[in-house]
């Protein structure tokens, strides 16, 4: 299981839209389980205090239940915001079928559509049989 600081913030959920308080899980520096509030320093290691960086973090909603993930913006050091990553597409999807579509490689009956609705408007088509993964617009 991974390390992570953890920073808790309101906003709208990616997925369902409802405004929620959030516990947003962020993956990067010196990672202690500890919660980093707005405008205070993330914790880094020696020497990295100033540094500016984005880092991947990732929550989901208490009210939907759906995941989605942000970026952390840090800032000489300093944890200012967090924002909605819409290109990189949540664990949990809407909805998966198998038997939708065939496999556009080995034309398998038994590839696996999951769909991510709302914000992300996309699909991934995974083949277990060939192991052919895709991206699409809904």
């Amino acid at each position: 299981m991974a390390n992570y600081n953890y920073a808790i913030t309101k906003m709208p959920c990616m997925r369902c839209g409802n405004r929620n308080e959030f516990e947003v899980s962020i993956y990067f520096g010196k990672t202690t389980m500890a919660q980093v509030e707005m405008g205070q320093p993330y914790p880094l290691a020696p020497g990295s205090q100033h540094l500016d960086a984005t880092a991947e973090a990732y929550t989901e909603c208490s009210n939907c239940g759906l995941d989605f993930n942000l970026t952390a913006v840090i800032e000489k050091g300093v944890l200012v915001r967090l924002e909605p990553d819409l290109e990189n597409l949540p664990y949990i999807p809407d909805e998966r079928t198998t038997g939708d579509i065939t496999c556009p490689r080995c034309e398998s009956a038994e590839a696996v559509v999951s769909k991510f609705k709302g914000n992300f408007s996309r699909y991934t088509i995974h083949c277990k049989q060939c192991r052919y993964f895709s991206t699409e617009r809904l």
